[in-house]
């Protein structure tokens, strides 16, 4: 919905509204009960700034959003998508017993995924057509290219909106995953926990209570 010119937008706006339209060419009002779902792979709070997208209508859909991370930022459905895909190709090949093997899942797991869930289906068919026994190779995938070097932050972090709400973002998420980190190495013992950190067992005490995390 991100790309939609401003004039439909604004008549997708009256439908969610007034729940009324006229059919193209047509000059008879139609009232409908429906309700709208809308998706877009673009940052719409951005679009409203850049007067691009209307302010109104952002917040008539806003009411319950759902965001999906890009596939780089999933990093743990890479496989089991890529799994997927592969077996229905194998039966649609008439190819049954097709799998990755350890070295075409780590370039898998490497990969950016700019094209995200589109560009891994891709993937798994073209190495589907062209392993010519059992197991698929990474070169069977062809993942090379431009960006590639393995996942950076903004790969695994949302660093959209505001530079001061990303900082806060990624300070409390980098400051969480230090005291599990810290937890585990110190077999979830609060004091060697807290002295790996540098701070008291009180304050860490605090910061778990916080964050919901249990510790001995």
């Amino acid at each position: 919905i991100g790309d939609l010119p401003l004039l439909l937008q604004g008549k997708i706006l009256r439908l969610v509204q007034e729940k009324q339209f006229e059919r193209v060419g047509g000059l008879q009002t139609l009232t409908v009960d429906v309700r709208v779902v809308a998706a877009t792979n673009k940052e719409l709070r951005e679009a409203v700034a850049r007067k691009e997208f209307r302010e109104d209508l952002f917040f008539r859909l806003s009411v319950f959003p759902v965001e999906i991370p890009p596939l780089r930022r999933r990093r743990g459905d890479i496989v089991p998508l890529a799994e997927a895909f592969l077996d229905r190709y194998a039966r649609e090949m008439g190819r049954k017993g097709l799998r990755l093997n350890d070295a075409s899942r780590r370039a898998l797991l490497e990969h950016n995924w700019p094209g995200n869930v589109r560009e891994l289906q891709n993937c798994m068919e073209r190495a589907a057509i062209l392993c010519d026994g059992l197991e698929i190779e990474p070169q069977h995938l062809r993942l090379g290219g431009a960006g590639e070097g393995g996942p950076t932050l903004g790969d695994v972090l949302d660093l959209s909106g505001p530079l001061a709400d990303v900082v806060t973002r990624v300070s409390a998420k980098a400051e969480e995953e230090a005291i599990r980190l810290a937890l585990k190495a110190a077999g979830r013992d609060r004091a060697a926990a807290a002295d790996r950190l540098g701070i008291s067992p009180a304050t860490l005490g605090k910061k778990l209570k916080a964050l919901g995390i249990e510790a001995d």
